[in-house]
């Protein structure tokens, strides 16, 4: 008899598929309802999509892929959809045979980057979230031939290169164009949750289920909130309320993107020192983002590439910090790197201000 309950991806990590009755029993159906329907043909069959996550409703659909033997179904219903229905639930197969994975599997890991490949992306985090009702040898041995790391980085290169160019077109658009300002600037700031969630092995990309995806990831509370909040409500009615509101959303990026950089370890989280003394901070339209080596920072006009001390310096800066407060930290992470020289330079080009000349900044 086969067993389901809960399964491991096929990269090792952990699945969300619930074992309890009746949710196991409907496995077990569908299991029954491929056997039927391709015989022997049949070498693996494995829920995917929102019932995999953990995120189905009653109206979700039931979405499945099948790994069937190639020599024994006609070519051309590989990579098609089948319908079959069980217990009265309507649920959509996808045919695919280790050929086809093989193939699929060649050209993505020979990708240098996604554009035009995120049909063949979500079929590829499909599988690798999938939860095996049967055939788990066979569906392993088919999978495990992607190279999901590197698809992953793509993934969070992908959204950082999309949120800086969406950062672009929002201060493009700031002074004449307010609504079209938010607008870019909310994409802005999905991209750069999107990097968040992939640094954190989330590579789903769904946007309609970031709720529960923020929630699975312990987000922390202030980031989740302040993004629900920029993504999902307008506070702004007049023009400059408009202008107030894309400039508050440029600030909490720089919060977002302070936290994608010490995801990705280009520092330990920000720790309070000593705040005497008169305060910094940077401008409302600063983007951060860390691509390779590359260490980038945008403002309206100007782009610079900054080595991690100076990065972190802006990244503290996010709030007012004082010159002691930085010296302090900063030096802590880099004892052996001139701070006081880095702060200077970062004023004399204009991505650090003294605090009573910029704008308030704006919390979410």
């Amino acid at each position: 008899m086969t067993t389901v309950g809960t399964q491991t991806c096929t990269d090792g990590s952990a699945s969300s598929f619930p074992a309890e009755e009746p949710y196991a029993q409907f496995g077990q159906a569908i299991v029954t309802a491929a056997k039927e329907r391709y015989g022997e043909a049949l070498r693996a069959i494995a829920l995917t999509g929102s019932h995999a996550w953990g995120f189905a409703t009653d109206r979700s659909d039931v979405d499945l892929i099948a790994l069937l033997d190639g020599a024994a179904v006609p070519a051309d219903r590989i990579g098609r959809y089948d319908v079959i229905v069980s217990q009265g639930r309507h649920a959509e197969i996808l045919i695919v045979d280790q050929d086809y994975t093989a193939k699929l599997s060649a050209t993505l890991n020979a990708t240098r980057r996604l554009d035009g490949s995120f049909d063949q992306l979500e079929l590829v985090e499909k599988m690798r979230t999938a939860i095996v009702l049967y055939g788990q040898q066979s569906w392993h041995a088919c999978t495990s031939q992607f190279d999901y790391a590197r698809l992953a980085r793509l993934h969070y290169a992908y959204h950082m290169a999309s949120a800086a160019s969406f950062f672009d077109d929002c201060v493009g658009a700031f002074d004449a164009h307010p609504l079209t300002a938010i607008s870019a600037a909310r994409l802005c700031l999905y991209h750069q949750m999107e990097a968040l969630l992939c640094q954190r092995g989330d590579t789903n990309g769904r946007r309609k289920w970031i709720f529960r995806r923020l929630e699975g990831h312990d987000v922390r509370s202030e980031l989740a909130e302040g993004f629900l909040r920029y993504q999902f409500r307008m506070e702004a009615v007049t023009e400059d309320e408009m202008r107030a509101w894309a400039g508050g959303m440029l600030r909490f990026s720089q919060a977002l993107g302070r936290e994608v950089l010490a995801e990705g370890s280009c520092w330990p989280p920000v720790q309070h020192g000593p705040d005497e003394g008169q305060p910094f901070i940077t401008p409302d339209a600063v983007f951060l983002s860390h691509l390779g080596k590359v260490i980038l920072v945008k403002t309206a006009d100007r782009s610079f590439q900054l080595d991690l001390p100076s990065m972190a310096l802006l990244a503290l800066c996010h709030e007012p910090r004082s010159e002691a407060a930085l010296l302090a930290q900063v030096s802590a992470l880099h004892p052996d790197t001139d701070i006081v020289s880095r702060l200077f330079h970062l004023r004399a080009i204009g991505l650090l201000r003294e605090a009573e000349t910029v704008k308030a900044h704006r919390e979410p």
